[in-house]
């Protein structure tokens, strides 16, 4: 999420939006105070990717480590094969 700050004209404001979806966080700032936002947002977006992330890893290696159960029918014994008579 590309977070921008930009200055509003005629005042001593700055206004902090999403530059992709046009929200804003905050309209009229002190630029310490917007610049501070700013990277408070930033950071929250990288955590909120990071989790994403995460848990696409966690649920590879839950696929990956879950053993291959055999399906055996019931009856079958260990190691018998099927006779087959000749014709």
């Amino acid at each position: 999420m590309p977070i921008k700050v930009r200055k509003i004209r005629g005042q001593e404001c700055y206004r902090v939006f999403n530059a992709e979806t046009g929200q804003i966080h905050a309209k009229c700032s002190t630029r310490k105070d917007a610049l501070a936002q700013k990277r408070l947002l930033d950071e929250a977006d990288k955590k909120q990717e990071e989790e994403k992330i995460d848990d696409v890893v966690d649920k590879t290696k839950e696929t990956i480590e879950e053993p291959q159960k055999k399906v055996v029918k019931k009856g079958a014994k260990k190691g018998a094969t099927k006779k087959t008579e000749p014709k």
